[in-house]
């Protein structure tokens, strides 16, 4: 099982009080690779409220390596996030692993 709090904290990460910095507003689909975006890029899925759901696509770090290129399912922009999200992302991935 994996820990609840664990859970909220990529939640948090990903919503309250995660500030994102758009990098790209409408990037080509040969741009993604650059950014770290692909078909292979990790994705974490959320409960957004309302039953909705939302996948965030995690991509590679930025040069300074202090945040990671992000993109959801509901807009094709680029985001730039916190590498927090990151972190706390490969927690609940190994939590999981060992719980499963």
């Amino acid at each position: 099982k994996v820990p609840p709090d664990l859970v909220a904290a990529l939640v948090e990460n990903l919503t309250d009080k995660q500030e994102a910095e758009e990098i790209n507003a409408k990037p080509r689909p040969e741009e993604l690779q650059a950014f770290g975006l692909n078909a292979s890029s990790p994705q974490v899925e959320i409960e957004v409220g309302g039953g909705k759901r939302m996948a965030v696509k995690l991509g590679g770090k930025n040069p300074p390596q202090t945040a990671i290129y992000a993109q959801t399912d509901f807009s094709p922009r680029i985001l730039l996030v916190g590498v927090n999200v990151q972190y706390y992302a490969d927690l609940l991935y190994a939590a999981g692993t060992k719980a499963g």
